[in-house]
Protein backbone atom coordinates (compact mmCIF):
# COMPACT_ATOMS: atom_id res chain seq x y z
CA UNK A 1 0.00 0.00 0.00
CA UNK A 2 1.18 3.46 -1.13
CA UNK A 3 2.08 6.00 2.11
CA UNK A 4 0.28 9.27 1.52
CA UNK A 5 0.58 12.70 3.44
CA UNK A 6 -0.58 15.92 3.35
CA UNK A 7 1.35 18.48 1.47
CA UNK A 8 0.90 20.81 4.36
CA UNK A 9 4.11 22.43 5.30
CA UNK A 10 4.88 26.01 6.63
CA UNK A 11 1.71 27.45 4.75
CA UNK A 12 -0.56 25.55 7.36
CA UNK A 13 -0.19 27.52 10.62
CA UNK A 14 1.73 30.21 12.28
CA UNK A 15 4.32 29.36 13.88
CA UNK A 16 4.94 31.57 17.39
CA UNK A 17 8.17 31.54 19.81
CA UNK A 18 8.02 33.39 23.06
CA UNK A 19 4.92 34.98 21.34
CA UNK A 20 6.95 36.13 18.50
CA UNK A 21 5.54 35.19 14.90
CA UNK A 22 8.30 33.20 13.15
CA UNK A 23 6.38 32.18 10.35
CA UNK A 24 2.97 33.44 9.33
CA UNK A 25 1.46 30.67 7.18
CA UNK A 26 -0.64 31.24 4.27
CA UNK A 27 -2.89 34.69 4.99
CA UNK A 28 -6.54 33.75 5.97
CA UNK A 29 -5.29 30.33 5.95
CA UNK A 30 -3.36 29.31 8.70
CA UNK A 31 -4.56 28.04 11.58
CA UNK A 32 -2.95 29.47 15.05
CA UNK A 33 -1.55 27.43 17.65
CA UNK A 34 -1.83 30.54 20.35
CA UNK A 35 -5.78 30.72 19.95
CA UNK A 36 -6.36 26.76 20.64
CA UNK A 37 -3.58 26.55 23.47
CA UNK A 38 -5.05 29.65 25.28
CA UNK A 39 -9.16 27.49 25.47
CA UNK A 40 -7.77 24.51 26.76
CA UNK A 41 -6.88 24.30 30.32
CA UNK A 42 -3.43 22.44 30.55
CA UNK A 43 -0.78 24.18 32.51
CA UNK A 44 2.45 23.43 30.12
CA UNK A 45 5.15 24.76 32.95
CA UNK A 46 7.90 22.31 32.91
CA UNK A 47 6.11 19.30 31.27
CA UNK A 48 7.57 17.05 28.71
CA UNK A 49 4.84 17.19 25.47
CA UNK A 50 4.22 14.68 22.98
CA UNK A 51 2.99 15.97 19.48
CA UNK A 52 1.75 13.36 17.26
CA UNK A 53 0.40 14.44 13.59
CA UNK A 54 2.74 17.80 14.53
CA UNK A 55 2.72 18.94 10.94
CA UNK A 56 5.68 21.58 10.85
CA UNK A 57 5.44 21.94 15.01
CA UNK A 58 3.04 24.77 15.25
CA UNK A 59 1.96 23.75 18.74
CA UNK A 60 4.80 22.50 20.35
CA UNK A 61 6.84 26.08 19.28
CA UNK A 62 4.51 28.13 20.74
CA UNK A 63 4.51 26.63 24.10
CA UNK A 64 8.71 25.70 23.94
CA UNK A 65 9.50 28.30 26.25
CA UNK A 66 7.10 26.76 29.09
CA UNK A 67 7.44 23.42 28.52
CA UNK A 68 10.39 21.11 29.66
CA UNK A 69 11.00 19.01 26.71
CA UNK A 70 8.75 18.52 23.69
CA UNK A 71 9.10 15.68 21.07
CA UNK A 72 6.68 16.25 17.66
CA UNK A 73 6.06 13.42 14.83
CA UNK A 74 4.25 13.55 11.51
CA UNK A 75 4.78 11.64 8.44
CA UNK A 76 5.16 14.28 6.43
CA UNK A 77 9.19 15.02 5.95
CA UNK A 78 9.21 17.85 4.54
CA UNK A 79 7.23 19.30 7.15
CA UNK A 80 9.67 17.90 9.70
CA UNK A 81 12.69 19.15 7.75
CA UNK A 82 10.97 22.45 8.16
CA UNK A 83 10.22 22.36 11.86
CA UNK A 84 14.29 20.86 13.15
CA UNK A 85 15.27 23.86 10.59
CA UNK A 86 13.69 26.76 12.11
CA UNK A 87 14.39 24.79 15.77
CA UNK A 88 18.25 25.10 14.74
CA UNK A 89 18.25 28.65 12.92
CA UNK A 90 16.15 30.13 16.47
CA UNK A 91 18.63 28.04 19.13
CA UNK A 92 15.41 26.30 20.37
CA UNK A 93 16.96 23.43 21.52
CA UNK A 94 14.18 21.54 23.74
CA UNK A 95 12.16 20.77 20.78
CA UNK A 96 12.80 17.80 18.67
CA UNK A 97 11.20 15.98 15.25
CA UNK A 98 11.11 13.28 13.72
CA UNK A 99 9.56 11.55 10.87
CA UNK A 100 6.96 8.84 12.19
CA UNK A 101 4.22 6.81 10.28
CA UNK A 102 1.66 5.79 12.64
CA UNK A 103 0.37 3.46 11.10
CA UNK A 104 3.66 0.67 11.34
Amino acid sequence: MAKHYSKFTNDYTKIYYKGELLSAGLENYSRDPLERINVIPINFEGKTVLDLGCNCGGTLFAVADKIKQGWGCDINPGAIQFANNLAQENKIDNVSFGVTDLNN
